[in-house]
């Protein structure tokens, strides 16, 4: 049986699991209005959807209060949307509010549809199960994102190769760090809340190779989340190195320039001091025996330089 009910002026849809009456209600992208009647209507806490639209909100797993559901439990857990180009927008809550009969998703991906909630229920039924298999999508969803961290990764690592690091690399490079570290401290965060959720008792009815696998994949993305920052790291010393070594090869060629360049000023500026008895002072060709002169120190200066690396 399929019902619907309203809040401000937005349908909500609620239906029957095999076996017994389950209520659920998906929010995506709520309104302000909508998350206050939701709270008026089953007797919720208002500052539990503070954050609702954040990258910055806290993963966690509790019982709540409320006089119209029965041992409520909220989970927030974290998806990504592939959608947004910026990860504090990527990074989406989903917070659900559930017990025996009901379920509340509330999450800002668009991505999620009453239609793919509808065939979950029909194969995860009660509502735990659904939660669960929720979970377990959602992890999916973020180890697709590592994925795209390491291609990123890669990269920026053949680019290192190049002799001249571009500006649009140290950029990407400063994205990627930014973004691993979003995706670190919510893995990190995460990892109590799931470890809690396994353990808890409304995790006896549920399969262990679902649990496993929750447990697993959570721990998965822990190591590789770590391993992508050390890698990025390494990365940006890399660079850093090599632009600090760029550097110093261009001051050592201008300092060698410099010298070079310098001994044919010296010589010119002593032979056109305003003085008398300066060699080839009547000579016609005083000023090409100079220029001459000039030349070959500077020739003898620039071969001694480059036998001891000094221009390289």
């Amino acid at each position: 049986m399929l019902q619907t009910f309203t809040i401000n002026g937005r349908h909500l849809q609620v239906t029957t699991g095999q076996g017994q009456s389950s209520t659920i209600l998906l929010l995506s992208s709520p309104t302000p209005e909508e998350i206050a009647e939701l709270c008026t209507q089953f007797n919720l806490d208002p500052t539990i959807f503070d954050r609702c639209n954040s990258a910055e909100e806290v993963s966690r797993f509790q019982l709540l209060e409320s006089k119209q559901l029965t041992n409520p439990h909220l989970l927030v857990v974290f998806d990504f949307n592939f959608g947004y180009q910026h990860i504090e927008e990527q990074l989406t809550p989903a917070i659900l509010i559930f017990d025996q009969d009901h379920l509340i998703i509330c999450t800002q991906n668009s991505a999620v549809s009453f239609e793919e909630l509808q065939q979950a229920v029909a194969e995860h039924d009660p509502v735990h199960q659904l939660v669960f298999h929720l979970v377990d999508a959602w992890q999916q969803q973020l180890n697709a994102a590592l994925q795209n961290f390491e291609d990123e990764i890669d990269r920026l690592d053949q680019a290192s190769r190049d002799t001249t690091i571009k500006n649009t690399e140290l950029r990407a490079l400063t994205e990627l760090m930014r973004q691993l570290v979003y995706f670190e401290h919510t893995v990190n965060d995460q990892t109590t809340t799931l470890k809690a959720l396994v353990d808890s008792p409304m995790a006896r009815n549920i399969s262990d190779s679902l649990k496993l696998k929750i447990e697993t994949s959570q721990r998965r993305l822990s190591k590789a989340i770590h391993i992508y920052r050390d890698a990025v790291e390494s990365l940006s010393s890399l660079y850093t190195a090599m632009m600090d070594n760029h550097l110093n090869h261009l001051m050592k060629f201008l300092d060698s320039t410099g010298l070079v360049i310098g001994i044919a000023a010296l010589l010119s500026g002593l032979m056109g001091m305003n003085v008398g008895g300066m060699p080839w002072e009547s000579s016609k060709y005083g000023f090409w025996i100079i220029i001459g002169l000039a030349g070959l120190l500077s020739l003898i200066a620039s071969l001694y330089l480059h036998r001891r690396s000094y221009n390289d």
